[in-house]
């Protein structure tokens, strides 16, 4: 009996775990870059420019990219796959204005994982400069938040915005 017990409140302990998390895990990293808020706001909306600094695809060994709808624009995106044509992820624009952009990002792991992109680009000093803020924002689901908080102990999906962001930069400052 007392197994039983110790069971049903490592499951009671659980549940309440799963209660009191975060229903969303949202992350916002930030950057200053040297170009235009509009001309940043281009180069991130152009789902072309993804294979060069999203740090998604990036991770990935010789991934193939397939683009769709009209670059630079809402229902454009950009898929990649493995080299054995296995769906990877996907990004979509799906609101660009003067100095925000929202993308949806699909990535394709053992589950989708479906994760929200915003970007917000402010003029900084003489207007050569640009201020970033890239916000990342999941879901995530009830019965592995519990989970997400251990893993967001030890590993950071911050870093991968900023080197996202970096790449990004660094693209921008040889063009």
């Amino acid at each position: 009996m007392s197994v039983l017990t110790t069971i049903f409140f490592i499951f009671l302990l659980y549940i309440i775990l799963c209660i009191i998390s975060p229903q969303k895990r949202k992350i916002i990293s930030s950057a200053f870059v040297k170009t235009r808020p509009d001309s940043l706001a281009a180069f991130i909306a152009n789902l072309e420019n993804q294979a060069i600094w999203n740090p998604w695809i990036i991770s990935e060994e010789h991934p193939k990219i397939y683009e769709g709808g009209e670059p630079g624009l809402p229902g454009s995106y950009c898929e990649w796959k493995s080299k054995d044509d296995k769906l990877l992820g996907r990004i979509s624009n799906i609101k660009i204005e003067d100095h925000l952009i929202i993308q949806r990002l699909e990535l394709a792991m053992n589950m989708v994982k479906v994760i929200v992109l915003e970007h917000q680009l402010h003029p900084h000093g003489d207007g050569r400069t640009t201020h970033w803020d890239w916000i990342y924002e999941e879901k995530l689901p009830f019965f592995k938040r519990p989970v997400f908080l251990i893993k967001d102990l030890v590993t950071t999906q911050n870093q991968k915005l900023k080197d996202g962001m970096r790449h990004a930069r660094e693209a921008l400052e040889r063009q």
